[in-house]
């Protein structure tokens, strides 16, 4: 189903949790990977802000955050989607490791709305 977010469709995000894998519907989805929002706390500690955890969609590993409004934080994350492709299972990415790991290290280097601590980036060591 075509949507008003351009390039993305809604669709189900698989997202690894604590407890296991969550489904989310109705996320922004394109090109393999997913966004949805999480709460990130304030330098100030009281106020909560958004940040958009950047997932691969079919096996719910973060690939970054992202801390921008939703305009900014869906460009950002079409960009990367369009540089990695994210389409491919998990095992065919952990294949790829290295130079994913460093695509997603240099799109982090380059947008300092970006983060990669706790992602997929980390996790394909």
């Amino acid at each position: 189903m075509r949507t008003t977010l351009g390039k993305w469709e809604q669709g189900q995000l698989s997202v690894r949790t604590i407890g296991g894998v969550a489904a989310v519907d109705g996320a922004p989805v394109y090109r393999g990977i997913g966004l949805y929002a999480t709460k990130a706390w304030s330098d100030d500690g009281i106020s909560p802000e958004v940040l958009w955890s950047v997932t691969h969609a079919s096996s719910g590993y973060r690939i970054c955050a992202i801390h921008a409004q939703a305009a900014r934080a869906l460009k950002l994350a079409e960009e990367l989607a369009e540089t990695v492709d994210f389409t491919r299972d998990l095992s065919a990415i952990l294949q790829d490791k290295d130079a994913i790991k460093a695509a997603v290290r240099a799109f982090a280097e380059r947008h300092d709305e970006v983060g990669v601590s706790g992602s997929i980036a980390g996790i394909v060591e």
